[in-house]
């Protein structure tokens, strides 16, 4: 038989299924596939190394199609082989939506502190200062490269004062 197509216009997506579908009378709900779709997206491997040593991949998709992407479940597969499943939401023609493939056992994530040094303040309007330097090393153990983005905590003050922060190279 062939596929379901799919009618569009301004404000609308119907879709038709060729031959005969049964339905049963007692109220269930029936699914069909409308569609099915290969997408190739560059991976990105996410890093919260202050939450978690590990790194999860995530692809940023953009849907071309005319026709809406419709809510349900997906499955996803990386290098040919089933990795699970995930629900989508409705996707409009030309939306970008993001997916998750779960943890990469070969990207290794390690974070230690170098330096926590707090000082005493003297006196109830002392300022209280506290330094603490941590240096991450990650790891690829793929045999092509990663696209890998960090992602950290940013000191935020208790009260109306400022906090200068600075991100510094590691040391030689």
């Amino acid at each position: 038989a062939p596929p379901p197509s799919a009618v569009t216009s301004a404000f609308a997506a119907s879709f038709v299924v060729p031959g005969r579908v049964s339905v049963g009378r007692d109220g269930a709900a029936r699914t069909l596939r409308l569609s099915s779709h290969v997408l190739d997206a560059p991976l990105l491997a996410k890093v919260a190394p202050a939450l978690e040593m590990r790194a999860y991949l995530s692809a940023s998709l953009a849907w071309a199609d005319d026709v809406p992407l419709l809510p349900g479940q997906v499955s996803l597969t990386r290098d040919g082989a089933f990795v699970g499943k995930a629900q989508l939401g409705l996707v409009a023609p030309g939306e970008s939506f993001e997916l998750g493939f779960g943890a990469d056992d070969r990207i290794k994530v390690e974070r230690v502190p170098v330096v926590r040094r707090d000082n005493d303040p003297a006196g109830s309007y002392a300022m209280r200062n506290q330094i603490s330097d941590h240096r991450t090393s990650i790891t690829n153990l793929h045999r092509r490269p990663m696209r890998i983005s960090v992602v950290d905590r940013v000191p935020v003050s208790e009260n109306t004062a400022t906090i200068p922060f600075t991100v510094g190279s590691p040391a030689a």
